[in-house]
């Protein structure tokens, strides 16, 4: 019984851990977000990207120097990003749409 509370409690944590954030990307404009974080944390994530004909998608994590933790061009579908914070900062994810300017945004 023991061990069912704990895998409870665990299981419960996960859940409760879990974040999701959902936005619309207008066509040729950026959107970040910022979070503060501690040194030496492995920060994860997972994106999807509705995919709009003629469109590229790109992603970029910065810290307030400016300096790109991460930075992927042309994102497919879904993916998985994973850095470690090597100071205490907040850190900036950005996804910015690139529409081509002879097709419509």
């Amino acid at each position: 019984m023991n061990l069912f509370k704990s895998l409870l409690i665990l299981v419960i944590g996960l859940v409760l851990s879990a974040e999701c954030v959902n936005f619309y990307l207008e066509p040729n404009a950026k959107k970040c977000l910022k979070e503060e974080i501690h040194k030496d944390v492995l920060v994860t994530g997972e994106y999807d990207v509705t995919q709009i004909p003629n469109q590229k998608v790109d992603m970029m994590v910065t810290d307030t120097t400016d300096h790109h933790l991460v930075n992927r061009e042309n994102i497919g579908e879904t993916g998985k990003f994973a850095f470690t914070t090597d100071k205490y900062d907040v850190f900036t994810i950005c996804f910015i749409s690139v529409v081509e300017p002879q097709f419509r945004g």
